[in-house]
């Protein structure tokens, strides 16, 4: 060992990447003389660095395995090591590891962040290999845009080349293209097709795709069975986003019996597994039932309080949808206002009904105008005036109503006027401006 030492020491002081190689090696494995292990290290990245496959695929197994060397690192920092010898070996033409690269790069990892840019460069190295993992990948960076610009017609042709070869999740992906109209006419029956076929592959996303299409009558002989059907299997085999679906098919009653203790279980599964918009539609449930409830301080204090974490939780977020976001500042205000909420605030439901006046949120313009008539009229009236360029519920419009029949500074009365908002509100539903007219 001690002569092979030598040689391998001269090798790689030679630039030698085999000789770093071996000289690494022997510092860690040898048995007569003392092992080395900061230098062993020393010596495999350096030969990894110089391009020696067997380095890198050593320090592969060393990071992967936990050397004793390591002991003192955290598996995150291994994780992240071992990935990037891995990255080394796919920059090397590995098969396998230019696959794995490109889908930890497309997905992300909790060692490494999403980057579609290098994703879709592994991916082109795959196409170029002819391997079907490039075609996929590239085929759903263009339909949605991921790192490159989106462009239907390359989308369509590559998944179309996956699919042809088996891909589940190409298939998947051509439902999605026929379902809606990326590129080409909407056919809900071809779309159908496409999920079929990957679901008979166990594509638990296109399991969810059949149950979207039954719940929202797109297929013919669509039933609401078939949706609840088609999630329950989905959420069966693993797929997270089936439980943000059946949360709301047990409160809503599709496809099952109304259930909102199974609806709060399945909207907490979808929440863990980071779904915002769980988040958003377990908050409006439980506001809704706390609404109707007739439970002491105690418990609505209890149910409030979650509330508005979730609310302000999914307020936070950037991956959210801007309506449900708008809605949900709007219920944070009502929250907030509510008298027997232990953090009532006036001040702090303003401000999240003045965030979602901003949005053009009718009903928040309304309560704007509520909070401002008394000491700022001008502006409680310019808000009422931008709620009736939208009309929600009727209320703004019968708000408007009351301004022309009883006047103030900025309006002058005017009973003809308050009549005809009064109609446009009871044509809309809204009760109290029917009652209004009987008494006009």
């Amino acid at each position: 060992e001690r002569l092979a030492l030598k040689y391998f020491e001269q090798s790689s002081e030679n630039n030698v990447p085999a000789g770093m190689y071996q000289r690494g090696l022997l510092l860690l494995e040898a048995k007569k003389i003392k092992p080395d292990y900061e230098n062993g290290f020393f010596w495999l990245d350096k030969a990894a660095e110089n391009g020696d496959i067997h380095a890198i695929k050593e320090l592969i197994k060393l990071y992967h395995d936990s050397h004793p060397f390591l002991k003192k690192k955290s598996i995150l920092f291994l994780n992240e090591m071992e990935f990037y010898y891995k990255e080394l070996l796919a920059k090397k033409g590995n098969l396998d590891a230019l696959q794995e690269v490109s889908v930890a790069y497309y997905e992300g990892r909790p060692y490494v962040k999403i980057n579609y840019e290098k994703a879709n460069s592994y991916f082109k190295e795959l196409m170029n290999l002819d391997q079907t993992s490039g075609y996929l990948g590239s085929g759903l960076s263009y339909l949605y845009g991921r790192g490159i610009q989106v462009d239907y017609e390359k989308a369509k042709d590559f998944l179309e080349i996956a699919a042809t070869r088996g891909d589940i999740q190409a298939m998947n992906g051509l439902g999605e293209i026929y379902r809606l109209g990326y590129g080409v006419e909407v056919n809900f029956q071809r779309a159908k097709d496409y999920y079929f076929e990957a679901a008979k592959g166990n594509e638990t996303n296109a399991l969810i795709n059949l149950g979207l299409l039954n719940y929202r009558k797109q297929i013919q002989g669509a039933k609401n069975e078939l949706a609840f059907q088609y999630m329950t299997t989905a959420g069966e085999k693993g797929n997270k986003l089936a439980h943000y679906w059946l949360g709301i098919f047990y409160e809503k009653g599709i496809g099952t019996v109304e259930d909102h203790k199974k609806a709060e279980l399945e909207y907490k599964k979808a929440i863990a597994s980071d779904n915002e918009g769980a988040k958003y539609k377990y908050a409006q449930m439980l506001y809704e039932n706390i609404s109707k409830s007739k439970a002491n301080t105690k418990k609505k204090n209890t149910a409030y309080m979650e509330i508005k974490d979730l609310l302000i939780e999914y307020v936070r977020s950037p991956h959210t949808s801007d309506v449900n976001t708008t809605y949900s500042m709007y219920m944070l205000g009502e929250l907030f206002s509510k008298k027997e909420f232990t953090l009532s605030s006036s001040k702090i439901s303003r401000y999240y009904f003045e965030l979602a006046a901003e949005k053009q949120f009718t009903k928040a313009m309304v309560r704007m105008y509520h909070i401002l008539k008394e000491k700022e009229i001008q502006t409680a009236v310019n808000y009422l005036r931008e709620a009736i360029k939208h009309p929600f519920d009727g209320e703004e419009l019968f708000e408007m109503g009351n301004v022309f029949l009883e006047g103030n500074s900025i309006i002058e009365k005017d009973a003809h006027i308050a009549r005809e908002f009064f109609g446009k509100a009871s044509a809309l539903g809204y009760h109290p401006a029917k009652e209004k007219l009987t008494m006009l």
